[in-house]
């Protein structure tokens, strides 16, 4: 396959519901690699566009809240109806991305969308079940280029998760010879955990969701810039217990999570100071994943020599700060020093996936998700 028809476009719009992610980008081969399937990312082009704010409100309202919440009740209309909106916002911004990058739509092989997750339910749920708000299909349209879509679907069909889907994509362009955990922190926090022919990886906990909502709720603001709110906090430990024994943090992997789990309602009729709750979530957030580290590393005995944060969670220093504190030796850094910049990994990580379902190359990896073996992900729908 020439370069040319190497490029492709990955779509992200995340848990966090801060806007949608996009990049163009061209694979190449990397030989130098420990494994067959690993590439370099070459990024052409790069552009974030923010949701309108009442599509964006009316997502969060129906997916910052317990899955029996009155919110989520809805009607097969409204589903319809953001749907198409939000494909809109897709193509719209796709077409921004296209001019920015000065691509045509017969120079991308794929676009890659993973649309907007608004219920996740993996097992052991049962019957486990998905959804993520997408119409493909009038993307394709839109933009003239193929889109492949909905691949959580297969996986869980397999018995598996169904996510987290980035962790093959981190092995095949961040594994090296040296042990190494990828953190994504985006609303939901996932790890990969790469060290020699291994790779595993789940979620871990909350990201940015709780931290996100708080801040909207008590300064207006969608999130906490470089943490300095948390900063001007004290981490309330009772709280801070009460939080560290969500039984979801005490699963084995496999596992996989959302605001179904972690919401605002964690935090209902608190009367400890708003900048005191802000500093706990931001430590949780980083307790939860370096516990998660250790506890991987006791039960593999490895040793991880470095950590790389990618998502928004690579933009708050603060919790940066708190990542490096309780993890000592091991190096926290963002995956900016591994050439590629952490606001666009996790697109640059649908765009792979849709190259691999052109390639018909499996997407997933069963040691992650559980599923009962390797599968091809996503449906194509053509223009």
């Amino acid at each position: 396959m020439n370069s040319r028809a190497e490029i492709a476009i990955g779509i992200m719009s995340g848990t966090s519901l801060d806007g949608i992610d996009l990049v163009a980008c061209r694979f190449h081969a990397d030989q130098q690699r420990p494994h067959d399937d690993s590439v370099t990312v070459e990024l052409l082009a790069q552009h974030s566009s923010a949701l309108p704010s009442e599509l964006a409100a009316q997502l969060l309202a129906i997916t910052d809240s317990r899955v029996d919440a009155p919110a989520r009740q809805l009607g097969l209309a409204t589903i319809a109806t953001l749907e198409a909106a939000l494909s809109e916002c897709y193509a719209n911004a796709c077409g921004e991305l296209l001019q920015q990058a000065r691509l045509t739509a017969n120079q991308v092989m794929a676009i890659g969308c993973h649309g907007q997750t608004v219920m996740h339910l993996p097992p052991p749920h049962q019957p486990a079940a998905t959804l993520q708000l997408n119409d493909p299909a009038r993307l394709a349209v839109r933009t003239g280029i193929p889109v492949v879509a909905d691949f959580r679907r297969a996986d869980i069909a397999l018995g598996g998760q169904g996510a987290p889907l980035v962790p093959a994509f981190h092995r095949a362009v961040f594994a090296a010879s040296r042990p190494r955990a990828v953190c994504n922190i985006g609303g939901i926090a996932n790890l990969t955990l790469i060290h020699g022919d291994n790779c595993s990886g789940f979620d871990c906990g909350p990201g940015n969701a709780l931290m996100d909502s708080w801040c909207q709720r008590h300064l207006g603001q969608p999130f906490d810039r470089d943490g300095g709110w948390a900063a001007t906090g004290k981490v309330n430990n009772a709280l801070l217990e009460q939080l560290l024994s969500h039984p979801f943090l005490a699963q084995q992997p496999p596992k996989s999570c959302g605001r179904e789990q972690f919401n605002h309602s964690l935090l209902a009729n608190s009367t400890i100071d708003a900048a005191d709750i802000q500093a706990t979530l931001l430590e949780f957030t980083a307790l939860t994943i370096c516990g998660a580290i250790g506890h991987y590393s006791r039960q593999h005995a490895v040793e991880f020599d470095a950590l790389y944060v990618c998502g928004g969670g690579a933009e708050n220093g603060y919790l940066m700060e708190r990542l490096q504190a309780v993890m000592g030796r091991c190096q926290v850094a963002s995956t900016a020093v591994l050439q590629l910049p952490p606001q666009w990994v996790e697109a640059a990580a649908f765009a792979w996936l849709a190259r691999q379902r052109l390639l018909e190359l499996p997407g997933n990896l069963p040691a992650v998700t559980g599923a009962a073996r390797e599968a091809i992900l996503g449906g194509l729908y053509l223009p």
